[in-house]
């Protein structure tokens, strides 16, 4: 990936009030790009929902082109950096981790790169972070470690409860299906079904509790999940990350 990428300043500043927000940071202002980081994507998205301020706080805009953002290593130490704003790029467009949203002088949002961009700092390149667990990415970002639930052999009404829990006390919540050489042929049918894909990682939109529903939103902003009955979520996501974000870091 590295040897195709053109690095160029993309004209942004921080955080922008999209047409989709109500409050300025929500999860459909991070998409994913040509890059596999669907984890690091649907991290910074369950995040965003759970816990904007955890996004402001990571991301400061000095107001030059240059961020400072603070991620936190597996040991939990805090990681600060000075970012300027070159960002992969081709023909023009932004190639990995973007917003939709701009202001009125054309500017983008920039807060989804940056992040992308110092997590790669921190793992040797963009090249290095294709591939992980969305849980990592919010302890990354939170500083708050998860906890793995395996959906796939909890109680469907126990699991229901869990899940609407963690999302009413604010939890950052992403899940993700196998890969295709290890899920079985029934599996694949549903998968098909409600638009799901296989070795990829998603948010949380919601969970209903009365009507046993759960909706995923796709890390790519779009071809999102037809929402699913708990029994049908149980059978294609096998497991969840929970980070407690109320637990600080």
């Amino acid at each position: 990936h590295e040897g195709s990428v053109e690095y160029a300043v993309q004209d942004g500043v921080g955080f922008i009030q999209g047409s989709k927000d109500e409050p300025i940071i929500t999860d459909e202002d991070v998409n994913q790009g040509s890059l596999g980081d669907c984890y690091l994507i649907a991290g910074m998205a369950a995040v965003a929902k759970a816990d904007p301020k955890a996004i402001a706080d990571a991301v400061q805009d000095h107001g030059d082109g240059t961020y400072t953002v603070t991620l936190f290593d597996k040991d939990g130490k805090k990681v600060v950096q000075r970012l300027d704003s070159q960002v992969p790029m081709s023909g023009g467009n932004v190639k990995y981790a973007q917003s939709e949203n701009t202001n009125s002088d054309g500017q983008a949002e920039m807060w989804p790169q940056m992040i992308e961009k110092a997590y790669a700092n921190m793992g040797g390149g963009y090249g290095p972070i294709e591939g992980g667990f969305p849980g990592d990415a919010v302890q990354a970002i939170t500083g708050v470690k998860n906890d793995r639930v395996y959906a796939g052999s909890e109680d469907e009404d126990v699991l229901l409860s869990r899940l609407n829990t963690e999302i009413e006390d604010n939890s950052a919540l992403t899940a993700w299906t196998r890969g295709k050489d290890s899920t079985d042929d029934d599996v694949k049918k549903l998968m098909d079904e409600y638009d799901v894909y296989a070795n990829h990682a998603y948010s949380f939109r919601s969970v209903d509790a009365e009507t046993k529903m759960v909706s995923m939103r796709n890390p790519w902003g779009s071809s999102h999940p037809k929402p699913m009955s708990i029994d049908i979520f149980k059978q294609i996501y096998p497991w969840v990350d929970v980070n407690d974000l109320s637990k600080g870091s």
